[in-house]
């Protein structure tokens, strides 16, 4: 078999010719009440350290103590009995998606230690669990009738049943030995009618289908993106983005060539886009549909106004279009000569790995709603700390002649002394402190007009002696910025008519707003 994952552990030993599990006469209610007790049970667990409400050693000890094997053998023993199999797929299902939150919680804290290397374990140990018998009680289930008032709290459509089945065998054809990998796509390709409408099991599909099979599939494929008022467009596109980060190389490369042709008539680098989302948008599932909001994102613009995708990325960077209002961005485009107009700038890095920026497009509106009608917003994206000196400088090349930055939201992943502005760890993905002390920061208050605003929507870069408060004297501006890990929640503007006075509220640690922020002049 073709998927490898280069993080992942050895796949576990797997014993194809294992007989099936003998079944004992079991009292129905009380099994599918000790399931849906251990899935809630690790769905409250994920949720608590998603919110930091429980440490790592704590969580791994939880994990231990949850799925211990007799847990493990009540769940694969209950997929075996027709009337308890629904509720072991809906169990199992929880014990993956609980260890992928958890997994994702690390690895957006940065943390890639041995924790980690546990939650993969686990994952792979349970795995290994699935025989054949297991995999083709998934696949039969896919046709087992739902009766509403036994499986109605499990699941509430038969899409959501297939789903959690689909996902399922495509985790066995991931992450498997060699031959859970060979049941799993033999099982999918016999239930082919029923899970080809999934796209999140595409590139799998594709795997179990012979030569002439894959040439009608992308012909079908070609044929439903051609046209976004096609019915089939929207699967189209779906299917092509799960081909793209299909860990196999060879269904990987078909699926780049697909969005070539997909993103081509936007008159933009598909390739460029692709490598920018790829990195964005949180882990899993979450990418996916990054990815799909900011081709919904672009559809909408460009029926919108023909043209208005190109421009604002050739002349302004623009990569990431789910993040902003759509009325913001039309605007920009129908104002983008009016350089005799007062403006301000917002400033994003084109990556950002958990899709937290996307959360900021409505105090951006509120920013927009509450500015004079004769400012102009210039949103801008870049990658890495050139970049962001070339985009400032290319502003000011258009308009600084009759008019300076007045004021200007710089957003990105932070701590006191840094805003990531790229992926990966060198010093050219960052603007530091030190950056802001160099000779060649000096040009950049020539870009902005006389006492100008900067508001920082990165965290802690507020810290008295960090990046918020050198930035304040090196361009003389009244920097805004929190001194703690957080997001805005709020901003208001005030004009008396010769000059703006903004001031930002952050979000709590529950999520309401009120946080004070750091305020430097």
């Amino acid at each position: 078999m073709k998927y490898n994952e280069s993080m992942e552990s050895t796949p576990k030993e797997f014993d194809s010719e294992k007989p099936p599990a003998q079944v004992e006469s079991i009292n129905v209610e009380i099994i599918r009440a000790r399931i849906i007790e251990l899935s809630t049970a690790l769905s409250r667990l994920s949720f608590s350290f998603e919110r930091g409400r429980i440490e790592p050693e704590e969580v791994a000890l939880k994990i231990e103590n949850l799925l211990t094997l007799e847990n493990s053998e009540l769940l694969f023993n209950s997929l075996l009995n027709s009337e308890t199999s629904l509720s072991a797929i809906d169990g199992l299902d929880s014990v993956f998606k609980s260890l992928l939150k958890i997994q994702n919680e690390i690895l957006a804290r940065g943390d890639d230690g041995l924790f980690l290397d546990k939650v993969y374990e686990t994952r792979l140990d349970f795995i290994a669990r699935f025989d054949r018998n297991h995999i083709l009680s998934l696949s039969d289930s896919i046709n087992t009738p739902l009766d509403s008032e036994d499986f109605g709290k499990v699941f509430l459509t038969r899409a959501g049943l297939n789903t959690s089945i689909g996902k399922m065998l495509r985790r066995l054809v991931i992450f498997g030995a060699p031959d859970q990998q060979e049941v799993a796509i033999s099982a999918t390709q016999l239930s082919m009618a029923k899970f080809v409408k999934y796209w999140y099991l595409t590139d799998l599909v594709y795997i179990a289908m012979d030569e002439v099979e894959r040439v009608k599939f992308v012909e079908r494929l070609l044929s439903d993106i051609d046209n976004r008022n096609n019915v089939g467009y929207l699967y189209g596109i779906q299917r092509i983005v799960q081909l793209c980060l299909s860990p196999d190389l060879e269904v990987k490369n078909v699926g780049y060539g697909l969005f070539d042709s997909a993103l081509s008539r936007f008159g933009i680098d598909p390739s460029k886009f692709f490598a920018i989302w790829e990195n964005s948008g949180g882990y899993g599932e979450k990418r996916e549909k990054y990815i799909l909001r900011n081709i919904e994102a672009m559809d909408s613009l460009e029926a919108e106004l023909p043209g208005s995708v190109s421009l604002l990325y050739h002349e302004f960077g623009i990569v990431n279009f789910s993040r902003y209002p759509r009325p913001m961005l039309t605007q920009q485009v129908k104002e983008r000569e009016m350089t005799e107009n007062p403006y301000g700038v917002i400033l994003y890095p084109y990556t950002d790995y958990n899709g937290s920026f996307e959360m900021d497009d409505d105090i951006l509106q509120q920013l927009r709603d509450q500015l004079p009608q004769r400012y102009c917003i210039r949103i801008l994206e870049c990658g890495g700390r050139v970049g962001v000196a070339k985009a400032l400088l290319k502003l000011d090349k258009k308009y600084g002649a009759e008019q300076k930055i007045e004021f200007m939201i710089l957003g990105g992943h932070g701590t006191e002394n840094m805003i990531q502005f790229g992926a990966g760890d060198s010093s050219s993905s960052s603007l530091s402190a030190e950056d802001l002390m160099g000779p060649g920061s000096a040009r950049a208050s020539g870009f902005f007009s006389k006492n100008p605003t900067v508001m920082l929507f990165s965290c802690s870069t507020g810290v008295e002696g960090g990046i918020a408060h050198k930035l304040s004297e090196r361009i003389g501006a009244t920097v805004i910025a929190p001194d703690i890990p957080t997001a805005p929640g709020e901003i208001f503007v005030k004009d008396d008519g010769n000059r703006l006075e903004f001031s930002v509220e952050y979000s709590r640690d529950d999520g309401s707003r009120g946080n004070p922020a750091q305020r430097y002049t």
